[in-house]
């Protein structure tokens, strides 16, 4: 707390001179900016964290929902083939979302988009 920075022991020690309270002064703000610094830095963290969690969670409902309908890790190659209208061995977004609602896995536009962006590693547009 800012009595904690600004005091020694439990405040009964405090400058009486103006070079005193400047000195203290000054030294406040580098201690409030020095407490800073790690706040941020855990918060970014916690952001990161929070982020591949929600990303972690959708996979998960993906691999759950593909599962109950039968499917295997062996026949997703096959899925993607088959929803290919291009035939340029790449799902772009629409036919992505195509092979989602007819797979019927029950997934939101936004997760959908999600999931995309998930795989869209290299942000071109086709996975």
């Amino acid at each position: 707390t800012v009595v904690t920075m600004t005091t020694l022991g439990y405040g009964d020690l405090t400058p009486k001179t103006t070079a005193g309270k400047v000195v203290v002064s000054i030294l406040t703000v580098a201690s409030t900016l020095y407490m800073a610094v790690p706040l941020g830095i855990i918060g970014n963290c916690f952001h990161q964290v929070w982020s591949d969690r929600d990303r972690i969670l959708l996979m998960q409902t993906l691999k759950r929902r593909l599962r109950q309908w039968g499917y295997t890790a062996a026949d997703i190659p096959k899925l993607f083939e088959d929803f290919d209208m291009d035939g340029d061995g790449m799902l772009d977004f629409e036919e992505f979302q195509r092979m989602v609602n007819k797979l019927r896995l029950g997934l939101s536009q936004e997760r959908v988009v999600q999931l995309f962006e998930t795989f869209d590693e290299d942000h071109g547009g086709s996975i």
